[in-house]
C-alpha cells in the first residue's frame, strides 16, 4: 500500500474497533491480534501516520468483556481512608448505572470533564503521610487507568500534565528510583506515540525541572524507540 492507502486502513480499523463488542473466541485471540495491531501501527508510524487512534481503539476493545457482562472492578484495593475515598470517586468516573462502563460519548461531556478535574484536585491533595508506598502505587494506578479510559480530547492532555506535575514533585524518587521511573517511562511512551495530539505534554517533559524526566524526553526525541517495542506499555 502507498501511505495514503495505509492511512485509510488505519483509520478504518480504528473506527471498526470502536463499534465491536468481543465474544469469548475473540478474547482468546487477543494476543495474536494485538501483535498484528502493533505491526500495523509500526508501519503507519514509519510513514508519519497518526496511529494513536488505532492504539486507543485497540486498548478499549481488548479491555472489554463480552456483551452483557458488567465492567470489572478496576479500582485499587486500599488500606487508608484517603485511598478508599479516592477509589469510590474513581469508580464514579468510569462506571454508570448497574456497574457498566460509561460510554465514550458519556465521557466526552462537560459534566464528565468537570468531575475529572474535581477528582484530579482530590488526587493531588492526597499527601501520602500514612503509607508513602501505598500512596505512590495507588496514585500511579489511578492516573494510568484514567488515561486508558479518558476520551482523546483536552481532558486527557490535562490528565497527562497532572501526572507529570505529581512525578516532578515526588520524594519517592530518591529511595525508589526504579519504581518512580516506571510511570515516567509510560508517560513518555504515551506522549511520543501521539506527537501531534500530545504536543503540550511533550513540551512540558522536555522543559521539566526534573533533570531525569527532561533527559529521557530529549533522548526519546533524538532516538525514538520503535513503536512495536513500546506498544506493550500503552
Amino acid at each position: 500500500m502507498n501511505p495514503a492507502q495505509l492511512e485509510t486502513l488505519v483509520a478504518s480499523l480504528a473506527a471498526s474497533l470502536q463499534q465491536l463488542s468481543p465474544d469469548a473466541r475473540s478474547i482468546a485471540m487477543n494476543g495474536e491480534a494485538g501483535d498484528a495491531v502493533a505491526t500495523l501501527a509500526a508501519a503507519g508510524g514509519g510513514h508519519n501516520i497518526n496511529v494513536q487512534p488505532l492504539l486507543d481503539a485497540w486498548r478499549t476493545y481488548a479491555g472489554r468483556k463480552p456483551d452483557g457482562d458488567p465492567c470489572p472492578d478496576i479500582t485499587e484495593q486500599c488500606a487508608s481512608s484517603e485511598c478508599r475515598n479516592l477509589s469510590t470517586q474513581f469508580a464514579a468516573l468510569i462506571n454508570g448505572t448497574g456497574g457498566f462502563a460509561l460510554t465514550l460519548d458519556q465521557k466526552s461531556t462537560p459534566e464528565w470533564g468537570a468531575k475529572l478535574r474535581e477528582y484530579l484536585a482530590a488526587l493531588a491533595a492526597w499527601k501520602c503521610s500514612d503509607d508513602p508506598s501505598e500512596c505512590f502505587h495507588a496514585k500511579g494506578q489511578f492516573y494510568s487507568e484514567l488515561f486508558e479510559l479518558a476520551p482523546n480530547n483536552p481532558d486527557r492532555d490535562l490528565l497527562l500534565r497532572s501526572l507529570l506535575a505529581w512525578l516532578e514533585q515526588n520524594s519517592y524518587q530518591h529511595d525508589h528510583r526504579v519504581e518512580w521511573f516506571y510511570p515516567v517511562n509510560t508517560l513518555l511512551v504515551h506522549a511520543f506515540a501521539d506527537p501531534h495530539g500530545m504536543r503540550a505534554a511533550i513540551d512540558a517533559m522536555l522543559n521539566s525541572p526534573d533533570p531525569v524526566i527532561s533527559f529521557y524526553a530529549r533522548l526519546e526525541q533524538l532516538l525514538p524507540r520503535p513503536i512495536e517495542k513500546t506498544v506493550g506499555l500503552l
